[in-house]
């Protein structure tokens, strides 16, 4: 096994449908790849084995990323704000945005929640959206 000296993470690409809306909802997850072996294949630490596992056991594993760990790396409420949503398919709706999220790379994310309350951050939606404050006033009040 090679240690990993540059940092590099392998991408975990997940899809869920929204109870509510029926629409699929796909987000990736990152996992910083610690070592390689002799031929150059990726192992990643898996919490539920508590163990170095090869990146591409895992069903979907999506390649490999030089950047864009969206570990968190700290949370808070989102204090208000929401998500108005325009889809080709399902229109336009709006939903509260449950918090923020710091990101391990720096970026702040948007946390959004579908109907089984799993949280993943708003830039996986495919669509166009609009994030605001409803006491927010525009040019247009």
């Amino acid at each position: 096994m090679i240690p990993a000296t540059v940092v590099c993470y392998a991408k975990f690409k997940h899809t869920i449908v929204h109870a509510i809306t029926g629409k699929e909802h796909t987000y990736w997850d990152y996992k910083r790849v610690l070592m390689w072996d002799d031929d150059c294949n990726p192992y990643v630490f898996d919490n539920g084995e508590r163990q170095l596992v090869l990146a591409g056991s895992f069903r979907n594993f999506d390649g490999l990323s030089e950047t864009g760990s969206n570990e968190f790396v700290s949370l808070t409420p989102s204090g208000g704000w929401c998500i108005r949503y325009t889809s080709d398919k399902e229109g336009v709706w709006t939903e509260p945005i449950v918090g923020w999220g710091l990101q391990e790379n720096g970026n702040v994310a948007a946390l959004i929640t579908d109907g089984d309350g799993t949280v993943s951050s708003v830039d996986s939606f495919a669509g166009e959206w609009t994030i605001y404050h409803p006491d927010s006033k525009t040019e247009s009040e």
